[in-house]
Formats: structure tokens, sequence, C-alpha cells
């Protein structure tokens, strides 16, 4: 899983903080929770290898796909409400989205869709987003700055 996290992160030197690190669970067939941490294990050995025995990191693993994270907010990304699925961790939200906007470009689209969603929104009704986000809450960062103390526990079952 992080076989080129070394080569890519050789320049941090343990200077900056933290290292965030998000990825796709994809089809892989682990639990979010599972891959989070085998990723994590890994990553510590990589940095471990390289020196950084000091490196903070964060790992979130979206369930499936980050567009799922995107299509939590619907009426941020479609008016029409034909395709709009009851529950977004665990589905195929790329598949969805290029349905409705009849094509997508994760590096494009996928950064405009995801930066016009609503995090509160997004943080409310996705408990995998959730669980990433909380990570981050003592990182001085304006887009994490939303009222996350509104929405309710993390809870991983719903």
């Amino acid at each position: 899983m992080v076989s080129h996290f070394g080569s890519g992160s050789s320049g941090l030197g343990n200077r900056h903080y933290p290292l965030i690190i998000l990825v796709d669970e994809e089809d892989r067939n682990i639990s979010h929770q599972e891959m989070s941490e085998k990723l994590r294990d890994e990553i510590e050995k990589a940095l471990e290898r390289l020196n950084f025995t000091e490196q903070d990191s964060r790992i979130g693993v979206a369930d499936r796909m980050l567009e799922n994270w995107i299509i939590v907010d619907w009426d941020s990304f479609d008016d029409n409400h034909a395709y709009k699925p009851q529950h977004t961790d665990g589905c195929n939200g790329k598949s969805l989205i290029k349905k409705v906007r009849g094509g997508y470009h994760e590096t494009t689209d996928g950064v405009k869709y995801f930066l016009a969603a609503n995090l509160d929104i997004i943080y409310q009704n996705s408990p995998i987003c959730r669980c990433f986000i909380d990570q981050l809450r003592d990182l001085d960062c304006d887009y994490l700055k939303f009222d996350k103390d509104g929405c309710g526990e993390d809870d991983m079952s719903r």
C-alpha cells in the first residue's frame, strides 16, 4: 500500500507536521478501519526506515471513494434528486457522478465538486468523514472552521 511513500516523503525531514494522508478504499476487501490501521503500521515502518521517528501522521480512508463525500451534500452537487442515494458511505459515488453529469474527471471536477460541498453537511452525515476530520481538530485550518460540536458523536455504526 505504501510502496511509493518512502521516496515521496524523503523531503519531509521531520520538519512538516502533521503528515495528512487520505486515500480511497476502492475495491479492497477490508473495512476502512482495518485499512487505516494497516496503512498506519506500514507508514510508521517506512518513516522509521527514513529515520523520521517523530513524524505526526493523520490517516483517513474514505469508504470506497472520496466521491461519496461529495454526494453527501447532494444539494450543492445537483438540483435533481432523482439519483440521490439514501446512504453514501460504501456506494459508488464516482459512477453516480458520471451518470448525473455525463462525465467526470477526478483531478479537476472532483476538486471543484468537493470544495463546493458543505463540509458541515458532510461531517454530519458521513461517520467515516467525521472520523477523519476529528483527527484534524487541533489544526488551524480555515477549511476546517465549521461547527463540529453540534453534529453529534463520532458514531461509526450509523
